[in-house]
């Protein structure tokens, strides 16, 4: 008989994921579509019908009700997403253009954000993604003022950097028909709808196989901004490129931006950290936000070293 010698590999403890909900056919089939139009197609997908007209409404007021200040946003927008007001468009404002604000911090404030973020559906993709175990960097709302400037062009987090050759591996810098390796997935969720007018995200379809920062004559000759309703979500890769468009619009456009990442990637934010035990116990799937906190992996360790005195 083949011994077992799974228990001798679990190091630091197993890199297990909670039993996740069993879907219907409809659904298994829909994550198996969806999954290879991310990885092998154009690079995103649009999950339909995933959060209700009382969830989007809830979501709605949770974050207008909790705009940052303008001292808490700059910072918010100078440490989370250095891509923002890139644009000189002209715009409905007789003033300067005002600036997007960044609400961080989103899954302590309402249990409807928890279950929103923990919906079978999306989870069931990010495993097919980024395999067992997978954590959140962040769930985060990004508010679009009328006349708000679009972004720059982007990679997300971890390859936000990659403007720079230096910060990568020259492997990384490679066109390839199909990512071999995934270091975070992003979800967007539209609180109100997406679109060219609204500053819906733009997006270049199958340039996450590109291997390189986004350029300017590309982006400009093949992006396009799908029309999402609310209470879809759009995921795709860190790797496609993308921005948030200008907000041509008389109103605000709201939308929350989800980073998911394999449990081996530092997090952009310390979720774990905004958490309580009442909080996540307050959830529809209590045990996979305790695995988005990244909790159960036991790395880093000090493998309890004692610190030498001074």
């Amino acid at each position: 008989r083949q011994r077992d010698t799974r228990a001798m590999r679990q190091y630091g403890g197993p890199a297990t994921a909670p039993r996740l909900e069993t879907l219907s056919k409809a659904s298994r089939e829909e994550t198996d579509h969806a999954y290879h139009e991310i990885m092998e197609g154009c690079g995103f997908y649009v999950l339909e019908d995933i959060h209700t007209e009382d969830e989007i409404a809830e979501a709605r007021k949770v974050i207008l009700d909790n705009i940052p200040s303008d001292e808490q946003n700059l910072l918010n927008l100078r440490v989370g997403t250095p891509f923002e007001n890139q644009s000189e468009e002209k715009v409905k404002t007789d003033a300067a253009a005002p600036l997007n604000k960044r609400l961080y911090h989103l899954l302590p404030r309402s249990r409807v954000l928890r279950d929103m973020a923990t919906h079978p559906r999306v989870m069931a993709l990010m495993y097919r993604i980024l395999g067992r175990g997978f954590i959140n960097g962040t769930y985060s709302a990004n508010v679009l003022y009328p006349g708000t400037q679009k972004q720059e062009p982007h990679l997300d987090y971890p390859y936000w950097d990659a403007y720079e050759a230096e910060n990568f591996p020259g492997t990384f810098f490679k066109r390839s028909d199909f990512p071999p390796h995934v270091l975070a997935c992003q979800t967007l969720t539209p609180i109100t709808e997406y679109n060219s007018t609204t500053g819906g995200v733009g997006l270049v379809p199958h340039s996450h196989k590109f291997g390189r920062w986004p350029d300017a004559e590309t982006w400009e000759s093949k992006h396009v901004q799908p029309v999402v309703k609310p209470g879809s979500v759009i995921v795709h890769t860190a790797l496609l490129w993308h921005a948030a468009m200008t907000n041509f619009s008389d109103d605000v456009r709201i939308g929350i931006s989800g980073q998911w990442l394999p449990r081996y990637v530092k997090p952009m934010e310390d979720i774990s950290a905004t958490l309580t035990e009442g909080m996540i116990e307050d959830s529809a799937h209590p045990a996979v936000m305790r695995q988005l906190c990244g909790d159960f992996y036991a790395y880093p360790t000090t493998f309890s070293f004692d610190t030498p005195q001074d």
